[in-house]
């Protein structure tokens, strides 16, 4: 499939899936949890404009009683030049805490440092809670893709809702992101499928992870294939900005 054909494809199923709201309907335990994941920190340790956006649209949805626990997750981009005084869970839930919430009510990991490591360290805190239903927040941007990774973490006995948080992307750079998370999606696919690993097998994906991404390892084990894509993401990534003062 060429690139054209590729946006096209994947911005159809993305409008149906954001659309249709809940990648899951499989049976499910009654105890719901908002979960946003790290949209980016700057240097200083105050959350970029994007998890901003994510806290109030999870504030909203606590407002409207749709669940009271939270967890935030990321640490921050395993690409950042510079380690911020904050981790972006921990941004996160300053602005909570800030507008009234208690803080027993804010669970956050800062391990993670990319979306796959922000899924698995929060599908564990999913599991303390023994919560079922999964509000999941994020900008259009993202979620697709934060939708189909927390899908194969979770597992069937979850079930997922999507919740669109306001976003910054512009049109002109809609294609090059379109792109660059649906071959986000090919790669990490490609890693499952080679390894066997199936829907809910958290530990196998994080053992996986550690062994094959950048972030957590230094002699990350790919292919050539795998490191083509991922030098393809890079340099679409360059293309755009998806926080207010870092790119992608």
């Amino acid at each position: 499939m060429n690139s054209n054909n590729r946006i096209r494809h994947t911005y159809k199923n993305w409008e149906k899936l954001i659309n249709r709201g809940a990648i899951i309907q499989s049976n499910f335990m009654a105890k719901s949890v908002i979960v946003g994941f790290g949209e980016g920190v700057r240097s200083d340790g105050t959350a970029s404009k994007l998890s901003v956006e994510v806290v109030k649209t999870a504030f909203r949805l606590f407002t409207e009683g749709k669940a009271k626990d939270f967890i935030f997750a990321g640490g921050y981009g395993f690409k950042l030049k510079n380690v911020p005084r904050r981790s972006e869970a921990e941004a996160m839930k300053e602005i909570l805490v800030a507008h009234g919430v208690n803080d027993k009510q804010i669970r956050i990991e800062t391990q993670s440092r990319d979306t796959v490591g922000n899924a698995y360290f929060a599908k564990l805190e999913v599991m303390e809670l023994r919560a079922g239903e999964i509000h999941l927040v994020g900008p259009l941007q993202h979620l697709w893709r934060m939708g189909i990774i927390m899908e194969m973490v979770m597992g069937p006995e979850y079930k997922i809702n999507l919740v669109q948080s306001p976003d910054i992307i512009t049109m002109e750079q809609l294609p090059h992101v379109i792109e660059a998370e649906s071959l986000s999606i090919e790669l990490a696919a490609s890693f499952w499928k080679q390894a066997g690993i199936k829907p809910g097998e958290h530990e196998k994906i994080w053992e996986l992870l550690r062994k094959t991404h950048p972030a957590y390892t230094d002699s990350p084990v790919i292919s050539e294939g795998q490191q083509q894509i991922m030098q393809k993401v890079a340099q679409l990534r360059k293309l755009c900005k998806k926080f207010d003062d870092e790119p992608i």
